[in-house]
């Protein structure tokens, strides 16, 4: 898990105005299917400092959908889960990281994920945007360029994060010993 760029948020408060969307939900994944996981934070810290993160972010709602499953979960059971929990006129988005153009093939039933969802893709350096999904809009603007695995580093090896991560979740990585060992991207 990201512990929590600041970065994310100008992508979702982008996409909230953007978008005119009512809220926007921050899921935390139980197991991230495209992790290794033997290198995820413990649940209960990543849920914590989600919470933590969004505290000060009025339209930004924290759903324990995936967590409270206890098992890996996939965004196309995810999306169809909130399908269901829609009014008829609800319109469902999901802000991806520009990685997602380039994977979501790799994804579960992809193909249905459009069908289900307008992706917002958060547009950074460094990747192409020449054929997006159906169904897929950029987010453009200012982000930091920075990685979950270069943040990891950083307090791994005693650099300040706190110009990137909010005071109150850099305050938990430390009262809690995290990330404490250099990571690899997995």
């Amino acid at each position: 898990m990201i512990p929590f760029i600041t970065g994310i948020f100008v992508w979702q408060k982008k996409a909230y105005s953007s978008y005119h969307l009512d809220t926007v939900l921050l899921i935390p994944a139980y197991e991230p299917p495209h992790k290794i996981a033997s290198g995820i934070t413990d649940v209960t810290h990543r849920v914590a400092m989600v919470h933590l993160a969004a505290a000060n972010y009025p339209w930004l709602e924290i759903s324990d959908i995936e967590i409270k499953k206890k098992e890996k979960c996939f965004t196309v059971d995810t999306l169809r889960e909130l399908q269901e929990e829609c009014e008829v006129d609800d319109e469902l988005f999901f802000i991806v990281g520009s990685d997602f153009v380039e994977a979501h093939t790799t994804w579960k039933e992809y193909d249905v994920l459009f069908e289900l969802a307008t992706f917002l893709i958060a547009a950074r350096p460094g990747y192409s945007y020449t054929t997006l999904p159906e169904k897929s809009y950029l987010l453009t603007g200012e982000y930091p360029e920075i990685s979950a695995t270069d943040i990891r580093n950083r307090i791994a090896h005693s650099v300040s994060i706190d110009d990137i991560v909010p005071k109150n979740v850099c305050a938990y990585i430390d009262e809690h010993s995290l990330y404490r060992e250099p990571t690899h991207t997995n």
